[in-house]
């Protein structure tokens, strides 16, 4: 494990710039620390031999663009993927298009003397998973890359320049290839001899890498054919997102690497991209357009899979993941729920004991341990508001449609029976039960070689609500977590714990989760992956390496990640139905998700608690 100390204030795990739109609301790099190069062009890259691709997209910033691969911009270019909406009609660059500045000249000028072919298009952009960002207009210009592609930066500045004498001082500029437009998938590398030498090769390159900002180091099946296998297998090292460091000497040290031990064809790919931690803001996905939540969603014994968070968080959402029974130093049994350590603890919470409790665990001795409700909060304001929704549109109809008087009292009382629920909804503050024993967040070496991030916590639910590790089917599952429900046989309960050597045959896994609810991946055992986390120790911040689990979906075709915002603490399943590990987060854009071995929780759990023997309830 390689630790780098900062002094920098500010929590590891809250960088709402990375924010999605699934709401992952924490960073696992935690406080920016990017150390920026010398303003020196940076030299262009040779293509090597024996097949290994030169593509990268590092960027490179040219009089005051920013350039990567097929694509250049000004002031800044707006990360991939886009959300992009038309242009207001109201706004000014499109009022005054044809008419008093006239831009519709300047820009077709311009276009023809760049050699620009297609454009523009007028847009409001932004980066689709940063839920806080702001849109942005935009100029969007096609073209191809061809030798003029070198003018890209001069059409960009001196466009930027028309506008600005014209009064417009915030527009974004883009010349795109449409190719750099194409979504790029990410999927497990299936078989292939770089799986012969993948754990060394990562140890090389994080001592290549060194003390500079990097986030993860991964190898996937990366490109932009839907069919897997007609995509290179890639090394891929997440970049922090700010910094203008010059990868160049890094990139051609892993590329001679990978060239001593004959992997051919493997390409090397640095870039920007989210790795977080699954804890939402919003409620989008929680449920279906048309579904209105269940009646006792208050009452219910709390679920595998659904929603918990803290009862003072009115942002923390997590999933519960599973039931486990301990047996104690003295022989008695606990009954506890599991879910993760940052769904139940943030430095919002404003405890003084959470600097201990992020350094050393959350103890049963512990005073002032966190209280949990389920629904979380945000959920239950939520599920509220649904109701009071419904009880309107049931109203209106009620006053609308004719029907004889029988019909219409029970409709009534329906209707009322609701409004009764609303009503008394405040008095239902969703107790769930107190944490029992958390790990804090934490990196620990468990197998003695390498270290891993933990990150959970039991909660000693009240006996009322206490469920089972029955998985929440048919009709006790709302449509939402049905998702993928048909490309598995879901098992009706979770039967059993995959033991650290049994993982290495696995490959298909699955999960509930509060907001995805049932999806499905592939997990190769040695295709682990390195991760950067902060931790507090001390006064000071002290970053982490740790190797992970990963979990990579073939369906990105159909647009679903393995997890989203929200899914923090779901239990990662076999398809017959066995405990493998519990999730923590992942990376949206790429359709991964990260999980640790239920046996090193399990482990762990023993160390805090004391606890003689840990196992399903």
């Amino acid at each position: 494990m390689s630790d780098t100390t900062s002094t920098r204030p500010g929590r590891r795990l809250n960088d709402s710039s990375n924010t999605s739109e699934e709401s992952y609301g924490s960073s696992l790099i935690g406080p920016s620390s990017s150390p920026t190069s010398p303003g020196s062009p940076r030299p262009k890259r040779i293509r090597r031999t024996k097949g290994i691709e030169e593509k990268s997209s590092i960027q490179k910033f040219i009089g005051g663009t920013e350039n990567e691969e097929l694509r250049t911009g000004l002031p800044r270019l707006c990360r991939l993927p886009v959300a992009e909406r038309s242009l207001n009609r109201q706004h000014p660059l499109r009022q005054n298009w044809t008419d008093g500045a006239n831009l519709e000249k300047l820009v077709t000028f311009l276009a023809n003397k760049y050699s620009i072919e297609r454009g523009p298009a007028l847009f409001d952009r932004k980066f689709k998973f940063a839920a806080d960002e702001e849109y942005v207009p935009t100029l969007l210009f096609f073209s191809r890359e061809t030798q003029s592609t070198a003018s890209w930066p001069a059409f960009c500045q001196e466009l930027d320049s028309g506008l600005k004498a014209r009064g417009f001082q915030d527009v974004y500029i883009e010349v795109a290839d449409i190719e750099a437009l194409r979504p790029i998938y990410y999927t497990a590398a299936g078989p292939h001899k770089i799986s012969r030498c993948w754990s060394d090769l990562l140890t090389n390159i994080e001592k290549f890498l060194e003390a500079k900002p990097w986030k993860a180091i991964e190898v996937f099946r990366r490109g932009k054919e839907k069919i897997p296998e007609k995509n290179p297998v890639v090394v891929t090292i997440t970049i922090d997102d700010e910094t203008n460091y010059d990868w160049t000497p890094q990139r051609e040290l892993v590329l001679e690497r990978l060239a001593q031990l004959e992997l051919e064809g493997v390409d090397v790919v640095f870039e920007r991209s989210n790795i977080t931690l699954s804890s939402p803001q919003s409620n989008r996905g929680l449920y279906t357009v048309d579904e209105v939540p269940h009646l006792d969603f208050f009452s219910q014994r709390a679920q595998i899979g659904e929603s918990l968070g803290t009862s003072t968080g009115r942002h923390t959402v997590g999933t519960l993941g599973c039931y486990l029974r301990l047996t104690l130093p003295n022989g008695g049994l606990k009954r506890m729920a599991l879910t993760n350590y940052h769904v139940i603890m943030q430095p919002s919470d404003n405890n003084p004991g959470w600097q201990r409790w992020e350094q050393l665990g959350i103890f049963p001795a512990d005073p002032a341990r966190p209280t949990m409700s389920q629904p979380a909060i945000p959920d239950r304001q939520w599920v509220i508001e649904r109701w009071n929704e419904d009880i309107a549109k049931q109203q209106e109809w009620l006053r609308t449609t004719s029907m004889p008087t029988a019909l219409r009292i029970n409709h009534q009382a329906e209707i009322d029976a609701l409004q009764t629920l609303v009503n008394n909804a405040p008095n239902h503050q969703g107790n769930l039960g107190i944490v029992f024993a958390a790990s804090g967040l934490t990196a620990r070496k468990l197998d003695g070689r390498f270290s891993n991030l933990l990150d959970w916590a039991l909660i000693d639910i009240l006996s009322d609500r206490h469920g089972n590790n029955e998985l929440p089917l048919g009709s006790a599952m709302p449509t939402r977590k049905m998702r993928f429900a048909w490309k598995i046989v879901v098992p009706t309960v979770i039967r059993g714990i995959v033991p650290r050597e049994e993982i290495q045959g696995l490959e298909t896994v699955f999960k509930i989760g509060r907001s995805s609810g049932i999806t499905m991946g592939v997990f190769e055992s040695w295709r682990e992956c390195a991760l950067k986390s902060w931790r507090y120790e001390g006064e000071n911040w002290v970053q982490s390496t740790t190797r992970e689990c990963n979990v990579t979906t073939q369906a990105t075709v159909d647009g679903f990640a393995f997890g989203a915002g929200g899914d923090s603490g779901a239990a990662v399943l076999t398809p017959d139905g066995r405990w493998v590990g519990l999730y923590f987060g992942g990376c949206e854009e790429r359709k991964v998700g990260y999980f640790t071995p239920a046996m090193d929780v399990i482990k762990d759990i023993k160390r805090i608690t004391g606890a003689t023997h840990v196992d399903l309830d």
